[in-house]
């Protein structure tokens, strides 16, 4: 069950698969599409910024009225549906070039990525007598997130 509605991640997978499917970044369906993921890049700062304080901000998140809680998911799958449009625009160049460092300022010590945070990942979470606490408490690299984000 989601919490929230999907509308960056949706439209970033839609817009990325039609895309490789052959259909043109000037489609009018891309153009909108990618012009509305442009329209949704974080300019906040967010609770990221505590663990990671010397980047700018420049993610996407997971919906349409999140703008401070961006992800390296949403992000990395943005960036990927906007690619051909920063080749042929030069005009979103600040945009690409925004998320990417924000992508690459969020690597964690141990070269993974995680969702959310960087540097989550203190062991004594998990002790804590909350159920799933060290889910909901730390954010450690993962093994899909890093194979996503080297991916692209």
């Amino acid at each position: 069950m989601q919490f929230t509605t999907a509308t960056v991640w949706n439209t970033a997978l839609i817009s990325y698969a039609m895309q490789e499917a052959g259909v043109s970044e000037l489609d009018p369906v891309i153009k909108k599409a990618n012009q509305f993921l442009l329209t949704r890049q974080h300019y906040k700062y967010g609770d990221w910024v505590i663990h990671n304080p010397d980047s700018l901000p420049g993610g996407w998140g997971f919906s349409n009225v999140n703008t401070m809680n961006p992800d390296i998911d949403d992000t990395t799958v943005t960036l990927r549906s906007i690619c051909n449009t920063v080749i042929n625009k030069p005009e979103v160049h600040t945009s690409w070039d925004r998320g990417i460092n924000w992508v690459f300022s969020m690597q964690n010590d141990d070269g993974g990525w995680s969702s959310f945070e960087k540097g989550v990942n203190n062991s004594i979470l998990s002790m804590i007598p909350i159920e799933d606490a060290k889910l909901l408490l730390a954010d450690p690299s993962s093994a899909d997130l890093t194979g996503r984000t080297l991916e692209f």
